[in-house]
Order: structure tokens, then C-alpha cells, then sequence
């Protein structure tokens, strides 16, 4: 007996829940199943750091190598989600991901992990407008701002678990362990996206056919294009984060791996928790309004990056856990809202290629800043600089989109 009745895709088998919240729940594992590494890897940085006898600035050519690989496949793997639906391109990404994940395990030098790191990238790139896709198919617009601030939990919830377990794990074993349990998390994910998703029949075989003329028409749509603009640099600051937080806490706080990877999943759980807050209040306090909580959580999130700036080695406990709180509940908050702008400004028949397009271009500050902010630290002796240059930066970005941006006509609501 199937666990889903496909006869009726609006309703679990096993329940009366409707089905766009089983859907809204398998889209937020697929998106676990897509952090799993190339997330879940900078727990390890502490140890691989040391195992393989890196600089600052190698490490975050390592981040910069899971972003990259992506570029070769986030457009096309939109377009996919366009033509065949949410199903195959998930499932077919996530297989990809976890060999190449198993085999950063066997690596004993910088370029090879390079490459293996790569293509993570290269699966992980169909997977963020998939998952999107999924939310715009199945919620309905005024639940949207919550679900996909519910479905972007995905990175952090996988984050908060690799914090908890993968420092203790490669504590006791030894780093190379944490791949092979990283590896085995993504297939598990696999095994239950091809078992319970099911795909909107109307969306599911959409004929579209790729061209760089659609690509083109979405970059030089102004209100898309601002807020990509604004999400190009912000991520670029979500995977410095993710990258150096811990080795902040480690090399400039004195903090233990383990202690610091405790900081990291207390972040993630507040980014958890931040996403669905956010984009609850988007869409009832602000009726739908995106962009100001954008602005909200960019202002906020660059004066918590300027707050780093003073922090001393030796900063007591509850301190740490302050910036950690705060960190996730702005710096790391965001996605899901924007996520859903462009999905709204772009349309649903083009949510997946526009999200493709625009994580294209956002794969340029994902990819950038890592090893940018590393080569600072190395060249200038400290993190003073470069978290005074984010902080800048992130309130100068802030400003041109609450100047220039806007937000998507409202859809109809229909009541559910």
C-alpha cells in the first residue's frame, strides 16, 4: 500500500493534511540532502585545515569550489525542473553528490579535494530552483513567504546536525569519517524523494525549451535584477559565515573545535528558526511585502558583522552565544524571502529557469568571498579588516535595494 495517494495528490494516504504540506516537507529534506556536504564540510575545517596543512586562504578556495561547480548546472537543472518537474532532477543530483561526496574521504592534498569539491558543486546546482519549484507548485501565495522560509531551513537544519556530530565524530575517528556519514545522509534523502514525492501533474511535463534569450529577457527584468544583485553579495557573506565562523571562534577565540562547532549549531538553529519567522511576518505583519524585510535583515546582519569586529580572544560565553543567535537570525535568514521574490516577479512557468538564471549570477559571490576574506585574514594578520569591509559593504548594498527595489504584484488569494 503506497504511503502517498497518487489518485488524489492533494491529500497524504496517511492523513488529512493537504498535500502541499507533505510536499513543502519532502522539498525542505531534498534541501538537506543538497547541504549535506558542501555545508556540513566546514564543520571539519578545524581538522582538515591542519590534516592538510592549509592557509586561510586555501580554505576558502575550498567553499569556493563546491559554488563553482554549480554554475555548469544551476540553469540547466532549472530548466529541467521546468520540463520534467521536481522528481528526477533532485534525485539524479543528490546520487551525484554523494559519490563525489564519499570520495573527498580518500583525498590527501588541496588540488584533489579541489576537484571532488567541484563536483559537489556540480549536483548541488539543480537542486536550490528544484526545491523552489516545488513550493510554488504545490502552496498556495499567502502561504509562500512562511514555506519557503520553512523549505530554505533545509541548509541550517543540516548544518545544526553536522555541528553537533561531525567535530565529535572526527575528534574520536579522525575527519575522513565525516564525508562517509555526510555521504550516506544524501543517499538516505535520495531513497525518500524517490519513494514520497510526487510531482504536479499540470507542472510536471511543461515542453520548454532552454535558450540564453530567456536567460538574457530575466537579467534585464530591473526588479529581478536588483534583488539577485543584492542576493549576489549576501551570499557571498552567508558562505564566509559558513566558512569562517568556527575557524573564528578556534584560531582568534581560542575556543575548541568541538566548543565552536556547539556556537555553529546554536546559529543554525536560530537560522532555523529566523527563516520561518521571517517569512511569517512577511507575509501577515508586512501583507506580502518582501523587500523591507530584506532591508530589515540586511541592515541587521551587517551591524552583527561589524560587532565581530570587536570581539577579543577570551570573550566570555554568553557573549559568543549572543553573535552566534544573532548571526543566524539575520546574516543567515534571508533565503527563503528572497526566494520567493523572484519567484513571484518572475512567474510561475519560469520560476525554475529564473531561479536557475539568477543563481548563475549569485554563484559569483558564493564563489568569490570565501577565499577573498581568507586571503585578508592571511595578508593582514586578523579578522578586523575583512568583517569591517563586509559590514560596509552589506550596509551599502542594503541601502541601493530598499532605494531601488521592489516588490511582485500581489496573485489573487484564494482561500485554502
Amino acid at each position: 500500500m503506497a504511503l502517498l495517494d497518487s489518485s488524489n495528490p492533494k491529500r497524504s494516504f496517511f492523513s488529512n493534511i493537504p498535500y502541499y504540506w507533505v510536499a513543502l516537507a519532502l522539498a525542505t529534506i531534498m534541501q538537506t540532502g543538497d547541504s549535506w556536504v558542501s555545508v556540513g564540510i566546514s564543520t571539519l575545517y578545524p581538522f582538515i585545515k591542519v590534516d592538510l596543512a592549509l592557509s586561510q586562504a586555501q580554505v576558502g578556495l575550498i567553499t569556493s569550489s563546491f559554488l563553482i561547480g554549480g554554475v555548469l548546472t544551476v540553469l540547466p537543472g532549472g530548466w529541467l525542473t521546468d520540463v520534467w518537474g521536481v522528481r528526477k532532477p533532485v534525485a539524479g543530483a543528490l546520487v551525484f553528490i554523494a559519490i563525489a561526496g564519499l570520495g573527498i574521504s580518500t583525498v590527501h592534498s588541496l588540488v584533489p579535494f579541489l576537484v571532488l569539491a567541484f563536483l559537489v558543486g556540480v549536483g548541488t546546482g539543480p537542486v536550490y530552483p528544484a526545491t523552489s519549484r516545488a513550493v510554488m507548485d504545490w502552496l498556495p501565495p499567502r502561504r509562500r513567504g512562511m514555506a519557503m522560509g520553512i523549505k530554505q531551513t533545509g541548509p541550517p537544519i543540516t548544518g545544526a546536525i553536522a555541528a553537533a556530530t561531525l567535530p565529535l565524530i572526527a575528534t574520536a575517528y579522525g575527519w575522513r569519517l565525516g564525508p562517509v556519514f555526510m555521504a550516506a545522509m544524501v543517499g538516505l534523502v535520495v531513497v525518500v524523494t524517490l519513494t514520497l514525492y510526487k510531482d504536479k501533474p499540470s507542472t510536471s511535463t511543461k515542453a520548454t525549451r532552454m535558450s540564453w534569450r530567456g536567460f538574457a529577457e530575466l537579467v534585464s527584468d530591473k526588479a529581478i535584477l536588483v534583488v539577485v544583485l543584492w542576493a549576489t553579495v549576501f551570499v557571498g557573506f552567508q558562505f564566509v559565515v559558513y566558512t569562517f565562523f568556527i575557524l573564528f571562534l578556534v584560531d582568534h577565540v581560542g575556543l575548541s573545535p568541538v566548543a565552536a562547532g556547539g556556537y555553529m549549531g546554536l546559529t543554525q538553529i536560530c537560522t532555523i528558526v529566523g527563516r520561518i519567522t521571517w517569512g511569517t511576518i512577511s507575509d501577515t505583519l508586512f501583507k506580502g511585502r518582501r523587500i523591507i524585510v530584506l532591508g530589515i535583515l540586511g541592515m541587521s546582519g551587517g551591524g552583527i558583522m561589524l560587532a565581530m569586529r570587536f570581539v577579543e580572544p577570551g570573550i566570555p560565553g554568553p557573549l559568543i552565544a549572543l553573535i552566534a543567535i544573532v548571526l543566524g537570525l539575520t546574516m543567515l535568514s534571508w533565503m527563503g524571502m528572497y526566494t520567493v521574490v523572484v519567484s513571484e516577479l518572475a512567474g510561475a512557468e519560469r520560476t525554475g529557469t529564473a531561479l536557475g538564471a539568477a543563481q548563475l549570477l549569485m554563484r559569483v559571490g558564493m564563489s568569490v568571498m570565501p577565499p577573498l576574506f581568507g586571503l585578508l585574514i592571511d595578508v593582514t594578520g586578523g579578522y578586523s579588516l575583512p568583517l569591517t569591509l563586509v559590514a560596509g559593504l552589506a550596509f551599502v548594498v542594503t541601502a541601493g535595494l530598499l532605494l531601488f527595489g521592489s516588490d511582485p504584484k500581489r496573485e489573487p488569494q484564494p482561500q485554502a
